[in-house]
């Protein structure tokens, strides 16, 4: 069965620990000041009674590209924990791309808002060029699952080098083994290619960083193709 990769928060006694458990399937932790950590975002939001956590990508100084399924909830809370700094921003708006099927994950992506700007010296940067089977990708997020790894500070955490290798792109889903890659958490955080240019958004997957079931789970995460390019360009 495939999992849709949001996580639920569990509130311990220190406000922001959002993960009690591992990230990126056996990734490595992300420096401060990365690349990655100014451009990816943790976004948590109330949803039916409990607050979640989801992953996204600074696409420009006021808006975070992230999954259409994180994209339901209420009192959105945007920040950056991995650069050090402390400010939430508020979001504004939230849109959906209006083709996403929640029962396929077609076209599972949206977009946020902020009510402030983040300001950077670059930002996630779409690629012009399609990512393609064999190529290796770098998945990047807050997220967590019950592993071997522990991530109590909510740290972010990308995929190891040369673990994440795409099988297939297909009906508009990368995919990939995911042993090494996304987790609960995850969902919306950016795949990025090896020029470090956005290619794909976290969709979901099976047993997310079973290392004793690899073989048979595979991650599919959102292509990021002209069309959805368009849309992305148009809404931010």
């Amino acid at each position: 069965m495939k999992n849709l990769l949001l996580a639920t928060i569990v509130f311990s006694s220190v406000v922001g620990n959002a993960n009690a458990s591992a990230p990126i399937a056996y990734g490595d932790r992300v420096n401060g000041n990365d690349f990655y950590a100014q451009v990816t975002s943790q976004i948590l939001f109330k949803q039916g009674g409990g607050v979640y956590s989801c992953t996204g990508s600074l696409i420009n100084s006021t808006h975070i590209l992230t999954a259409a399924h994180c994209a339901d909830g209420t009192d959105y809370k945007v920040s950056f924990p991995a650069t050090g700094e402390k400010y939430s921003y508020t979001v504004t708006n939230v849109v959906k791309h209006p083709e996403y099927r929640s029962k396929s994950g077609n076209n599972d992506l949206a977009i946020l808002t902020l009510g402030q700007a983040v300001n950077r010296s670059s930002y996630a940067v779409l690629s012009d060029v399609p990512v393609v089977a064999k190529d290796d990708v770098t998945v990047v997020g807050y997220g967590g699952i019950e592993g071997e790894k522990t991530n109590t500070t909510g740290g972010l955490f990308k995929s190891q080098s040369g673990k994440v290798s795409v099988i297939a792109v297909e009906n508009g889903f990368i995919k990939y083994k995911p042993s090494y890659g996304a987790c609960h958490g995850d969902s919306g955080g950016p795949l990025f290619n090896s020029k470090n240019e956005l290619v794909g958004a976290v969709h979901g997957g099976t047993n997310c960083g079973s290392m004793s079931s690899w073989k048979k789970n595979i991650e599919l995460d959102t292509e990021l193709r002209p069309l959805l390019k368009e849309w992305i360009v148009n809404n931010s």
